[in-house]
């Protein structure tokens, strides 16, 4: 399974077994194949400024991430 999200490790090397949380808050294990991986398709490169807007967003609404 292909997993995006933000590395949860202090460091890591390709193909160590590695700690992800997702996106959407899950944490899953595996083996790191690639950085910043891109799909192979048209809508262009990891953009890493876009990572955490869905995060900000919902600490401005008040969502249940919000301090």
């Amino acid at each position: 399974m292909w997993v995006k999200g933000f590395l949860l490790n202090e460091k890591a090397y390709m193909n160590d077994k590695v700690t992800i949380e997702t996106y959407t808050g899950r944490i899953v294990e595996g083996s790191l194949i690639e950085i910043n991986p891109t799909y192979h398709h048209s809508y262009g490169d990891y953009i890493p400024e876009l990572s955490y807007i869905g995060k900000q967003l919902r600490n401005i609404l008040g969502g249940e991430d919000s301090e």
